[in-house]
């Protein structure tokens, strides 16, 4: 499957992969691409508390963040750059559930 660049939502796609790819350096592994979320679910000992858990979490805090800053200019990281790692979370946890559910196929 080849991105159209100039589509607008194709483009922001294709950022969400290039971010992910950078960070997943740092918090995972190509074999282990959710690592970082199982082991901070391990780590919790919170029943009920797993990857998927721990994600949404990240979601949450990422819109608080959000939310926190209308009507204000963020001292470090700008309100696009939250919007970004808010898309990269969405895609995990969509990633993480249809690993769980059963992937969709592509047509």
């Amino acid at each position: 499957m080849d991105l159209d660049l100039d589509d607008p939502i194709e483009y922001v796609c294709a950022v969400i992969i290039e971010t992910h790819r950078r960070k997943r350096a740092d918090y995972a592994t190509d074999e282990e691409p959710f690592k970082n979320f199982e082991v901070v679910a391990r780590m919790m000992e919170l029943e009920g508390y797993d990857r998927l858990s721990d994600c949404l979490t990240m979601v949450i805090r990422k819109v608080g963040r959000i939310i926190n800053l209308r009507g204000s200019e963020p001292e470090n990281e700008s309100l696009l750059d939250s919007y970004k790692d808010l898309a990269v979370y969405g895609v995990l946890l969509y990633a993480m559930a249809s690993e769980e559910g059963g992937w969709e196929e592509l047509e």
